[in-house]
């Protein structure tokens, strides 16, 4: 049987990218470069450089690519795909969730399709048959980037304020959100009040509190957070640090401010689509969060959710997924968590997904 000159275009394609990478590419490396080049109009396309930031793009979009290589009603995508790559324009944040949702179901053997779009509110995704369920899947993301640096750059101005060696002792200052204007002035006029082992509180926005300089390797460790943090103040989770430290020959003061990441960031992304649910009458409805911008997540979802899961009778359940690219080559990785409302009254089969309440699930691929 003859070969056709596309496929065999690829297969050169592929060979000569193979010999830029540094290890030799595994069976899934291989399919995930030829995925990539299987794009429409793709065929020429080469990357401007050989260092892995140029190379990087044929693996992080071909490996999904490869993986829905068998889903007809993946076309539209791709077209889409293969028109950014060819304008030299950005790959839209959420077309490359949807892909790897469609990957991560598609690899796990339940057959995604993606749904076309009409006039009606329509899902990103359907199982159409999975143990006598159809399964409507809306998928979305959470960019909570802009939201972190936020944070991030509120500590840093307060941290510029109460500095190390402005005062007699080691201060611990915890915020509920560094964002929300708490006013500096108040937490500076509280912190010249204080004397060594003296806290101040505005319970569920500040905590203060002075330590001795004696106790500084308290402090620095962490343990006085551990021990002293107030009920509302959470031991484990994402949180954002800043300190302030000062070495002297006589004392050695530090500061550490440390706030938390609002929940809303969390739980919004899902509950804009869980209220607005896009699913045919009769099926099962899985809301699937690209968590990749969202430290900490499967915890944070996962409390949010027990409040909201009663609320939502519709919804069978979420999904939340995030991308690990791994540096290097070697490989490339998804996390998975699940979560089953118990109380919905679409319930997803017995065995979909496989996982208990917020476990996770890795699912890692070779690339070379």
């Amino acid at each position: 049987m003859r070969i056709p000159e596309s496929v065999v275009r690829v297969k050169v394609i592929s060979n000569g990218i193979e010999n830029s990478v540094p290890l030799q590419l595994s069976d899934r490396g291989k399919k995930s470069v030829e995925a990539f080049y299987s794009l429409p109009g793709l065929g020429n396309w080469r990357p401007q450089g050989d260092s892995y930031a140029e190379l990087s793009i044929l693996f992080d979009l071909g490996l999904p690519l490869s993986l829905i290589a068998n889903v007809a009603s993946a076309d539209k995508i791709r077209s889409q795909l293969a028109k950014s790559i060819l304008n030299g324009s950005t790959i839209q944040p959420s077309q490359m969730s949807e892909i790897s949702c469609c990957a991560i179901l598609s690899y796990l053997g339940y057959r995604p399709v993606f749904v076309k779009e009409n006039w009606h509110r329509t899902p990103d995704l359907r199982i159409e048959e999975f143990d006598g369920h159809c399964i409507d899947i809306e998928v979305t993301r959470a960019d909570a980037r802009h939201i972190h640096k936020n944070v991030q750059s509120a500590l840093r101005d307060l941290i510029g304020i109460l500095r190390a060696g402005d005062f007699g002792f080691h201060l611990l200052v915890l915020l509920a959100d560094a964002r929300v204007d708490i006013s500096s002035a108040e937490v500076l006029e509280k912190v010249l009040q204080l004397t060594p082992g003296e806290t101040a509180e505005v319970p569920m926005n500040w905590y203060i509190k002075a330590y001795p300089l004696a106790e500084r390797d308290f402090v620095v460790s962490g343990a006085a957070e551990s021990a002293d943090s107030p009920d509302w103040w959470p031991r484990s989770g994402p949180k954002a640090f800043a300190i302030s430290a000062l070495v002297s020959a006589t004392q050695s003061p530090y500061v550490r401010i440390g706030s938390l990441y609002p929940d809303a960031v969390y739980i919004n992304p899902v509950k804009n689509k869980a209220e607005r649910p896009q699913k045919e009458i009769g099926n099962c409805y899985v809301v699937a969060l690209d968590a990749g911008n969202l430290p900490g997540y499967e915890k944070k979802i996962q409390s949010e959710l027990e409040n909201y899961f009663s609320q939502w009778p519709h919804v069978s359940g979420v999904l939340a997924f995030q991308y690990l690219p791994w540096a290097g080559y070697k490989n490339k990785q998804w996390d998975i968590v699940f979560y089953k409302n118990d109380s919905s009254r679409y319930p997803t089969p017995n065995g979909f997904l496989n996982t208990a309440l917020g476990e996770k699930q890795k699912i890692i691929f070779s690339i070379t």
